[in-house]
């Protein structure tokens, strides 16, 4: 059976520069796969150049059984491959609803769907349903990172990265977070995790 995810001699970088070479990694379906290294080793650009943000110099992403490496990043996205990026990525002038309607719009999603998977979002993340038409950048950061990933998950993912989860939040947010990134598998989403609290990531992961 193959990997949902395999990466093979993965190089990338920025400008010429690799960052990241000869890398290998697979991720099975139903599995949380952490990957862990120092500041600096490459494991955002590993998260940026799988999901397209960055060209791979060389190397193979075979995704669901497809090549993706020279596929557009909303391409890649569409296929069930999403990232939720450090810094979160979202837009603080719009507000939560819009931001989670943007993203199934951006994904294709019909109207009467999108319906469906809001619901299914506000039940992993309660807090989001009453937070509807508040202002993205008036949130907490646990709030906000909530909503990275809701919006992540309103596209319906096979495979869900996450970078950096936790940096800047609470313990207790971190917590919180932890024990809800851990029932994805079970909703058929499996995980990539960028993580600084290594403990917290082997303890949460399948491999790493």
């Amino acid at each position: 059976m193959s990997a949902l995810l395999e990466v093979r001699g993965l190089r990338a970088g920025y400008e010429g520069i690799p960052v990241v070479v000869g890398l290998d990694l697979t991720v099975d379906a139903g599995e949380i796969v952490a990957l862990l290294g120092s500041n600096g080793a490459g494991k955002t650009t590993t998260l940026r150049a799988i999901s397209g943000m960055v060209s791979a110099m060389s190397g193979v992403v075979v995704f669901d059984r497809a090549v993706v490496s020279d596929d557009a990043p909303e391409r890649i996205a569409r296929r069930g491959l999403v990232h939720v990026p450090e810094g979160r990525g979202l837009f603080p002038n719009l507000s939560v609803g819009e931001t989670l309607r943007l993203a199934g719009a951006l994904a294709g999603v019909s109207k009467g769907a999108l319906n469906e998977r809001l619901a299914a979002v506000h039940e992993t993340f309660p807090i989001l349903a009453g937070r509807s038409g508040q202002t993205v950048g008036t949130l907490s950061g646990g709030e906000q990172q909530m909503l990275a990933l809701a919006r992540g998950l309103v596209m319906r993912p096979k495979l869900l990265m996450i970078d950096e989860m936790s940096q800047g939040l609470a313990p207790s947010v971190v917590d919180d977070l932890f024990e809800i990134v851990a029932r994805f598998p079970a909703v058929g989403t499996s995980v990539l995790l960028v993580e600084q609290f290594v403990h917290r990531a082997l303890a949460l992961s399948s491999r790493a």
